[in-house]
């Protein structure tokens, strides 16, 4: 849950499935720029496991009670739950989801509402598994690392990946299971695609993975970056390919791709000053696309334990404008 809200001029609720990951990225990014630009304002966080129904419910009952300013959520199901409860109950609050490409296609604004979104731009996972072959070639046996809720449509009690998120316009980043095996067969080499219901989930299963996996993919979409670290210190000899740059950075993991999710957070703290301090409805705020490129990343120093040609994938690096953390 979160901490007891203090008293200032302002004060907005912050609601994510985790505290870690790209989820930790855009938090910073959010309160770091909005304590700059607007120190008046308190930002409360509301931690969610997995973005279930009842823990959301819950939390929007308290901000309510407590008279908040303003709401912001961060991924699809979060965001969708919280927009389907306003809309239902008539509560005005402003509110600005985060990471919810699709929510123009799911109708969020389908008619005037007090809400706005930032959001990437949609790439394909296979991004990740392209630059998996060129790079860690030799690694014949993966593991994919995915999030149960990233797919889970909230308002179903299957967990099975609705159809609805298969046909949406996400389906150039939530390819299924199977055509991922069907892309991996094709490239010589075989990924298992599990999807975790919870950090324990994942961390219960890690000695199978060291018998059964010699590398393990961790898409953008999974919020269990966590456990990176974790496979780091135990000094795995399974190779970490991580779905963000932020452990490669951190010397955790020898190589990844991906995005800066900071910006997502920058971008919503400067929405949130316009509402807050210049009174400007959320609705009245036009949804921002950013268009950034994800990035390769190498971490020199733990990438020479592995199996891996250094000199090509530093080649391709300096070439994409990629990060490469030296020894």
């Amino acid at each position: 849950m979160s901490q007891k809200r203090n008293i200032g001029k302002y004060s907005v609720a912050l609601l994510a499935p985790t505290s870690t990951g790209q989820y930790g990225q855009v938090i910073e990014g959010f309160q770091d720029t909005l304590k700059e630009i607007l120190p008046e304002a308190f930002v409360c966080p509301f931690y969610l496991l997995g973005a279930q129904r009842e823990s959301v419910r819950a939390c929007l009952y308290q901000v309510v009670q407590d008279k908040y300013d303003l709401v912001v959520t961060m991924g699809v199901s979060t965001g969708k739950l919280v927009a389907n409860y306003f809309d239902k109950s008539n509560i005005d609050i402003p509110h600005i989801l985060l990471g919810y490409a699709t929510a123009i296609e799911d109708g969020l604004f389908q008619f005037e509402k007090n809400r706005t979104s930032v959001y990437y731009q949609v790439q394909s996972i296979k991004d990740y598994v392209d630059f998996f072959v060129f790079s860690c070639s030799k690694y014949k046996k993966v593991l994919g690392v995915m999030d149960e809720f990233f797919f889970k449509d909230p308002y179903s009690d299957s967990f099975e990946i609705s159809d609805k998120y298969k046909n949406s316009g996400l389906l150039s980043y939530l390819e299924s299971s199977d055509e991922l095996r069907r892309y991996s067969f094709k490239n010589n080499f075989f990924m298992d695609i599990k999807q975790f219901a919870s950090s324990y989930d994942l961390y219960r299963q890690v000695g199978i993975f060291k018998r059964h996996y010699e590398a393990m993919l961790f898409f953008e979409g999974s919020g269990f970056f966590e456990a990176i670290p974790i496979l780091h210190n135990e000094k795995s000899e399974i190779l970490i390919f991580s779905g963000l740059i932020e452990p490669v950075e951190k010397g955790q993991a020898p190589i990844g791709w991906g995005l800066n999710h900071n910006v997502l957070g920058v971008e919503a703290a400067k929405m949130a000053f316009n509402i807050l301090e210049k009174g400007v409805a959320a609705g009245n705020i036009n949804c921002l696309k950013i268009n950034h490129k994800r990035l390769p990343a190498i971490n020199l120093s733990l990438a020479k334990n592995y199996n891996l040609d250094l000199d090509k994938i530093v080649s391709y690096c300096k070439k994409n404008n990629g990060i490469i953390i030296e020894e």
